[in-house]
């Protein structure tokens, strides 16, 4: 079977504080080169189960909304307090915007897109959700500078994370490429599109590798 680049994606989240091996507990997406929808400014990839798993979400979000207006009906019946009613009510109205959330929140596909567009070099990152929206994931000049991408290795994965000039943060709901150690197919493939793809920012962006068994 023929190699193909991919991205194993973690979404930068507020209880991520580190990169370290909590991260083997988080859930990661995987996204396919797509040839077809590439070019040379465009790097396209997409996720072959993010119908699946928004459909999951969204089955159990149907099951657990009749289940907590049942367990309300119930206790109104009972006359229990207005305490775990009203409980109750917020649980079921972030379930549901939970529910309503997931086409939005669910993306099918990623694009790295950079090169001179309208007399302009850009850099920036898109994601595309099960509507068909398009919006911009990352970009490396706005609103705050990208000034390094670093390739950070725990145990046998590299978690490849994208830093703010400013306090060296990782910006939230960016992506985290997660990367096999020993898979050097991908991990050189991917370190070969993000050189080409930062040289078209409009400032420099450093590539910086943390190993501790370096190849």
């Amino acid at each position: 079977m023929e190699n193909k680049l991919e991205l194993n994606i973690i979404w930068k989240t507020d209880d991520i504080l580190k990169i370290d091996k909590q991260l083997e507990e988080k859930d990661v997406v995987t996204f396919f080169f797509d040839e077809i929808h590439s070019s040379t400014i465009i790097k396209s990839f997409k996720s072959n189960d993010v119908k699946k798993r928004a459909f999951t979400r969204l089955m159990w979000g149907i099951i657990i909304i009749p289940a907590l207006f049942a367990i309300l009906y119930l206790l109104l019946l009972m006359n229990v307090g207005e305490v775990i009613g009203s409980v109750l009510m917020i649980s079921i109205f972030f379930v549901i915007l939970g529910v309503i959330a997931i086409p939005f929140t669910s993306y099918t596909e990623i694009s790295l897109k950079s090169g001179n567009l309208k007399k302009r070099s850009v850099a920036k990152i898109y994601k595309k959700n099960l509507l068909g929206i398009t919006n911009i994931l990352l970009d490396m000049d706005y609103p705050e500078k990208i000034n390094r991408i670093v390739f950070k290795q725990c145990d046998n994965k590299i978690y490849i994370t994208f830093r703010h000039e400013k306090g060296d943060v990782i910006p939230l709901g960016s992506p985290i490429f997660v990367v096999d150690f020993n898979n050097q197919f991908q991990l050189k493939g991917i370190e070969e599109m993000l050189v080409e793809f930062v040289s078209n920012a409009n400032h420099e962006i450093k590539i910086e590798k943390i190993y501790s068994n370096p190849k």
